[in-house]
C-alpha cells in the first residue's frame, strides 16, 4: 500500500511541477503585454487577473397583470 501512494505521490508531484511551469508562462506573456505587471509578485498579478468584471445579467421583464 506505501508504494502506490508513494507513485500517487511522485505522479501529483510532476503534474503540479507541470502547472506551476506553465501558470508561469502564462504570467510572463502577461508581463510582456504590460510591462508594469514585472513590479508585481506572481500573487499580486494573479489577483489582478482574476478580478473579473461580472456581466450586467437584464432582469426578465415582468409578467403583465
Amino acid at each position: 500500500m506505501a508504494e502506490g501512494v508513494l507513485d500517487g505521490l511522485n505522479t501529483m508531484d510532476e503534474k503540479l511541477d507541470k502547472i506551476q511551469k506553465s501558470l508561469d508562462e502564462y504570467l510572463e506573456t502577461k508581463r510582456q503585454a504590460f510591462p508594469r505587471f514585472y513590479f508585481l509578485s506572481n500573487d499580486d498579478l494573479l489577483e489582478i487577473l482574476g478580478q473579473v468584471r461580472s456581466p450586467r445579467i437584464p432582469p426578465f421583464p415582468r409578467a403583465p397583470d
